[in-house]
Formats: structure tokens, C-alpha cells, sequence
């Protein structure tokens, strides 16, 4: 797969983005298509030229993410914001990695503007609110997929055009986000949540 369609763009315009006085953003996801996929396809549909969209190259675990990021970050010269994708889908390292993050932002020398932002379990659980509004629980990420073939009967990881599909449904997907954490939070839980609605308001500003 060429790079450039995980970038919006990337590159250069990222360097120029800079000059501009725009800020620069870095998303890592851990998903190899999926999330990539998707969050640049929003990216280039939003016409955001200073966010670069990639993988993590470094493993799919949250703390590989991280890793990956803090790398990409110092190869890159820095970017004004970095967001790490990753479910918790029964990950060893989950805790781990939001508490490396946490560290790297509010550590008194040289903080990193690094956000973690979780699905629990999984990125398709975002994609279901586009069309429900559930608090259920999942057992694993199957389930969820199972759950989706409802709406969307012929779902696959690694969809390109995923995005385009469901994107007249990214408002109610955001809104029943929103309400999705406001109701897990009354009850004391995160299973079912998902922060992208959050990604996704930073990126519309």
C-alpha cells in the first residue's frame, strides 16, 4: 500500500503548514487499515494539509502506539499535537500506554501535547454509533462486528472507502458518542466508550 493514502498530506505541507503558524498534528493509529483508512479520508475531506495520518510501525499494542509516536515525533522535527488511536480489546499494555502519555504531557521538562484516545473495545464499536445508540456490551471486537453486519452487511477491516460510506452519518455518530460518555460516566464504566467523537471536534476546529 502506498503511504500517501494514509497522509493528508504529509510531508512538505506539514513543514509549510508550520510556516503558516498552522498547527501540526500527528494521528498514530494502531489498526494497520481500518482507523488509517478512515481518519484520513476525514482528513482530506476536512482539507486539513497540516495532519498527518499513520500506523503504528512499531506493533499493534497501545504501548507500541506511543512508542511509535514519541518516535515519529522526534524524527519529524515535533508537531504541536499528537494523538495516539488504539482500542482496548484486551490489550496487556492498555493501562500502560495512557499512563506513558499522561507522563509525557505533564512532565515538567520538554511536555509532549499527546492525547490518548481509546475505544473500548474497539474502533468498530465508533462506527456502530453511526448508526445506534447502545450502551451494550461486547465481548470482543467479533461481537461488535457481528453487531454492525446489521447496518452495514458486507463490513470488512480494511475498507477504503469506509469513510465515504457512513460519513452523512458522522453527526449522529459524534452525538451518540457524546451521550454514550456522559451515561457511562453516571454508571462508573467505559465498557462500551469511544473518544473519537473527541479527535474528531479537535479536528473540525
Amino acid at each position: 500500500m502506498n503511504s500517501h493514502r494514509l497522509r493528508s498530506p504529509g510531508g512538505a505541507a506539514r513543514h509549510a503548514g508550520k510556516k503558516l503558524g498552522k498547527a501540526t498534528v500527528l494521528i498514530v493509529c494502531e489498526g494497520d487499515k481500518t482507523e488509517p483508512y478512515y481518519l484520513a479520508a476525514l482528513c482530506r475531506d476536512l482539507r486539513l494539509n497540516t495532519v498527518h495520518v499513520t500506523r503504528s510501525h512499531k506493533g499493534s499494542s497501545p504501548i507500541s502506539v506511543f512508542e511509535s509516536a514519541i518516535e515519529r515525533h522526534k524524527q519529524d522535527d515535533g508537531y504541536d499535537q499528537i494523538y495516539c488511536v488504539f482500542d482496548r480489546n484486551g490489550h496487556e499494555s492498555f493501562v500502560r500506554a495512557i499512563q506513558a502519555i499522561d507522563g509525557a504531557r505533564e512532565r515538567s521538562r520538554n511536555p509532549i501535547q499527546i492525547q490518548a484516545i481509546r475505544s473500548i473495545p474497539c474502533f468498530e464499536y465508533w462506527i456502530l454509533l453511526h448508526f445506534v445508540r447502545t450502551t451494550k456490551q461486547f465481548q470482543d471486537c467479533s461481537a461488535v462486528i457481528a453487531e454492525l453486519h446489521k447496518y452495514i452487511t458486507n463490513y470488512e477491516k480494511g475498507d477504503e472507502d469506509l469513510y465515504h460510506r457512513i460519513k452523512d452519518k458522522l453527526d449522529t455518530a459524534i452525538q451518540n458518542s457524546e451521550w454514550v460518555s456522559k451515561q457511562q460516566e453516571l454508571a462508573g464504566t467505559d465498557d462500551p466508550t469511544t473518544e473519537l467523537h473527541v479527535l474528531i471536534a479537535q479536528l473540525r476546529k
